[in-house]
C-alpha cells in the first residue's frame, strides 16, 4: 500500500462512540482542533468537525442486523444501498469486473457498503452534482484505486484494462511460505506502529481489494470491522478468503483520513477544500488530489508518472462508463507537493488506540 509514509490508519470512531470504549475516563476538550470527549463520547465541537468524524465512521460489527439482499431499497437497509443499486446494479458488476477472483461478488460489495452509510450518501458541496451523480463519482474514485491494486494488467486481453479489476486477492508472489522474504515482509514492531503487535508466524503482505499491508493497518481495521483488534492480526487470510472483508478493507481505505491528507471520500464529495497552505503546495480540488493523498511520491515532479497516468486512465474510463456525469476536474498531480501540517485537514481526524496519542 502506497500510504506507508503515514503513521497510522486508525478510523476507530466506531470503537469509541460508546461510554464503555477506549475513551471512557479520558474526557477533554481541544478547542483549537474542535474536538472533545464527554462521558466517553468522541464529539466534534462544531458542525463541520462532527460531520467529518461521523462521515468516516464504520457502523456495526459481525453481529450487525440482517441486510435484505433481495431488495436493496427495503426498509431496514441503510439508505445508501438503494442509491448505489440504482446507479450500479447487479448486471453492471460482471461487466466491470468480469475477470474478478471468485471471492468477489456484488452482494459482498453491497454488504460492505452497508457498513459505511455515508458512502454515496453525503451531498456534493463543490462539484455541482446531484445525489446520484455524486454517488457515481464516489464509485469511480473507489474503483480506480481497487483497479490500481488488483488489476490484471493484461494489455493483450480483449477486455479493457479498466475492466480487469479484482483479478487478485493476494499480493503476487507472496505466500505464507515465502513471506519472510524482504519483498513480502510487512511486520513492524517498533514505535506507534508496533502497538499493533504482529502474531508469531503471521505475515501481513497485501490482501483484499486494495491489498492491505502491514500489521499496523490490519490491527486498526480489525478493531473497526469486528470490535476485536487481534482477529485479523491472528488470521490475516480472512481478507483474501472472504469477499466481504476484502471489500470492507477497501472502503476503510477510502473513507479513512490519511493525516495530514483528507480521505478520498472527503475529496470526492467536495468537502475538502484547499486552504492557503495547500494552495501554496499547488494542491487543488479534483482527482489529482486523491493521487497526492495516497501516493505523493507520484506527484510534484512537473510531469505525470506512469503510475499517476494509469490512475487517471482508470478514473476517466469509469467516468465515461457513467457518461462523464461524474467526472472531477484537475486530473493530474504533476505540480503538487505533498499534503503537510497546516493544510485544511491537519489535526485530529480519526483516533488511535491510545487515548493519550491523538493523531
Amino acid at each position: 500500500m502506497a500510504t506507508t509514509r503515514y503513521v497510522l490508519l486508525a478510523a476507530l470512531i466506531q470503537s469509541v462512540f460508546a461510554e464503555d470504549g477506549y475513551w471512557t475516563g479520558h474526557d477533554f476538550q481541544d478547542s483549537w482542533n474542535s474536538i472533545a470527549v464527554a462521558n466517553g463520547m468522541v464529539l466534534g465541537t462544531n458542525d463541520s468537525m462532527q460531520r467529518r468524524l461521523v462521515s468516516a465512521m464504520m457502523i456495526g460489527d459481525d453481529n450487525s442486523p440482517y441486510i435484505n439482499t433481495s431488495d436493496w431499497c427495503a426498509g431496514g437497509n441503510p439508505e445508501n444501498l438503494c442509491r448505489i443499486n440504482r446507479v450500479f446494479n447487479t448486471e453492471a458488476f460482471p461487466f466491470l469486473f468480469g475477470m474478478a477472483d471468485s471471492i468477489y461478488s456484488y452482494e459482498k460489495l453491497m454488504e460492505a457498503f452497508a457498513r459505511y452509510p455515508k458512502f454515496c450518501n453525503e451531498a456534493d458541496v463543490n462539484f455541482e452534482l446531484n445525489a446520484d451523480d455524486a454517488c457515481r463519482n464516489e464509485l469511480s474514485v473507489l474503483y480506480t484505486y481497487i483497479c490500481d491494486y488488483t488489476g490484471a494488467y493484461e494489455t493483450a486481453s480483449t477486455t479493457q484494462i479498466w475492466r480487469q479489476c479484482l483479478y487478485i486477492n493476494t499480493e503476487a508472489a507472496c505466500t505464507p511460505y515465502n513471506a519472510s522474504d524482504s519483498s513480502c515482509y510487512y511486520n513492524v514492531t517498533t514505535g506507534v506502529q508496533g502497538e499493533w503487535t504482529p502474531e508469531e508466524y503471521e505475515q501481513y503482505y497485501g490482501r483484499g481489494a486494495v491489498q492491505m499491508k502491514y500489521n499496523y493497518y490490519y490491527g486498526p481495521f480489525s478493531l473497526a470491522a469486528t470490535g476485536n483488534a487481534t482477529r485479523f492480526l491472528s488470521d490475516p487470510d480472512e481478507l483474501q478468503d472472504d469477499g466481504f472483508y476484502a471489500f470492507l478493507s477497501a472502503l476503510y481505505f477510502y473513507m479513512t483520513p490519511h493525516n495530514p491528507a483528507p480521505s478520498l471520500h472527503e475529496i470526492a464529495t467536495g468537502y475538502w477544500l484547499p486552504n492557503d497552505n495547500d494552495m501554496a503546495n499547488n494542491i487543488t480540488v479534483g482527482f489529482g488530489a486523491t493521487i497526492n493523498a495516497i501516493s505523493p511520491e507520484e506527484c510534484g515532479g512537473g510531469y505525470n508518472t506512469e503510475e499517476a497516468d494509469l490512475k487517471i486512465e482508470y478514473y476517466s474510463a469509469f467516468a465515461e462508463f457513467y457518461h462523464r456525469q461524474a467526472q472531477m476536474v484537475n486530473m493530474d498531480c504533476a505540480n503538487m507537493l505533498p499534503f503537510e501540517n497546516g493544510g485544511t485537514f491537519t489535526g485530529p481526524q480519526h483516533w488511535v488506540s491510545n487515548p493519550n496519542n491523538i493523531n
